[in-house]
């Protein structure tokens, strides 16, 4: 399971956008007061459409920053934590498993998960994981054979601290 950061750089660039709306809409209605009352017309046409786009983008993203911040805080659970039962990631943040599953479909559609194949109840990674193996610290045999109690080149004994954990 991998996480392409592409989703935090999207949320990051949501919330900036929204953040200038709401200041954008905020001195947009000074800027219309000061404009018509000092008869500069620049001022209030620039006022007037700050407060416009301000009005009518800044809700719309605010929602989208909410909606872009729990999918990446499912993603995070996924792939930070491990997490990949559908209904612990639901319980985790409150929600119902329809709603979580809708999520993490999404996730996978628009590829900010990728390398899993989701059933609707449980995600599965695809990619293989890496094989945990010992080296034997006498001879530097590999044993891939975890529960190996000798190395089968030397016959010296093997122990947790044998294991490659690269």
């Amino acid at each position: 399971m991998k996480d392409n950061g592409i989703l935090k750089k999207k949320r990051a660039t949501t919330f900036w956008v929204a953040l200038l709306m709401s200041v954008g809409f905020v001195a947009g209605i000074p800027a219309i007061v000061f404009g018509a009352t000092k008869g500069w017309t620049l001022l209030m046409v620039a006022g007037i459409v700050l407060t416009a786009v301000g009005f009518y983008v800044m809700p719309m993203m605010w929602v989208r920053f909410g909606n872009l911040s729990s999918k990446y805080n499912v993603l995070k659970v996924i792939t930070d934590d491990g997490i990949t039962d559908v209904s612990l990631i639901a319980s985790n943040f409150g929600w119902n498993e329809k709603n979580t599953s809708l999520a993490v479909r999404w996730l996978i559609a628009n590829r900010y998960l990728t390398g899993v194949t989701f059933d609707g109840k449980e995600i599965t990674s695809t990619t293989p994981k890496k094989q945990r193996r010992m080296r034997c610290m006498y001879c530097g045999t590999i044993v891939n054979d975890l529960n190996a109690v000798r190395c089968p080149n030397c016959s010296a004994q093997l122990t947790m601290e044998d294991v490659d954990h690269n």
